[in-house]
């Protein structure tokens, strides 16, 4: 508990170190608001620009998560590029990834079969990245400039992700080289938007409506539903 107390505190108190923009950063910086303006998926979320001694392109904040840009990537990324890396973080805002990571870090570290978890962990983090992809392009990211963006990150070297952060370039280059393939496969063919299908459905209404049953009307439609089973099987010879 003493554990959990001080890491809550730590997420939540600790605010990065941000240093200012350059003078030559400014333009970058007010294309970045540019864009978060422009975009229908972006106006809602905080899109602020970081110096030197944070992830370049990453969502933090664990009740409000924040989109953190550095003024390199600012400088470097187009247009496009930018757009999508910053619509693969709305995702993760959306989703209260950072909190959802900071959970799951903390419930592993009172885990005494940690090390056995670790591996599952980092996998599902991968999922999530994969998902934030996939949702950045139905958004309106083109696959081309988001796999661009996330080769470039990259590249441009990365500090330290904390456990509570979610980082655009993050979880080793094994990872990225398959982000950047699956992303690649979608720029030939949009995937296709994942929904409840029909019969999963109309089986998860069924299951509710039987678990309410007894409550509301007692066991009598059950016992007449066990029944009709009963003798649909008889007529059938199996049982």
């Amino acid at each position: 508990m003493v554990a959990f107390a001080r890491r809550l505190r730590h997420e939540l108190v600790r605010a990065p170190k941000i240093s200012p923009p350059h003078p030559a950063s400014a333009e970058a910086v007010r294309r970045l608001a540019r864009i978060t303006r422009a975009h229908p998926s972006l106006r809602d979320h905080s899109v602020v620009p970081v110096g030197a001694g944070s992830p370049p392109v990453c969502t933090r904040g664990l009740l409000r998560p924040r989109i953190e840009v550095s003024t390199k990537v600012l400088e470097t990324l187009d247009d496009e590029a930018l757009t999508s890396a910053l619509l693969h973080e709305a995702a993760h805002a959306r989703a209260v990834d950072p909190l959802r990571y900071f959970l799951a870090a903390v419930c592993l570290s009172l885990n005494p079969l940690a090390g056995l978890l670790r591996t599952e962990l980092s996998r599902w983090r991968f999922a999530r990245e994969a998902a934030c992809d996939e949702e950045a392009i139905h958004r309106g990211a083109p696959p081309l400039a988001l796999a661009r963006a996330i080769v470039t990150v990259a590249r441009s070297g990365s500090a330290r992700v904390p456990s509570g952060v979610a980082a655009l370039a993050g979880g080793g280059t094994d990872a990225l080289r398959i982000r950047v393939g699956l992303i690649l496969e979608y720029a030939e063919g949009r995937p296709a938007r994942r929904r409840w299908d029909a019969p999963f459905t109309v089986l998860a209404v069924a299951l509710v409506a039987v678990a309410l049953l007894p409550h509301t009307l007692g066991t009598a439609p059950l016992d007449r539903l066990h029944l009709g089973i009963e003798l649909a099987l008889h007529a059938l010879g199996l049982s």
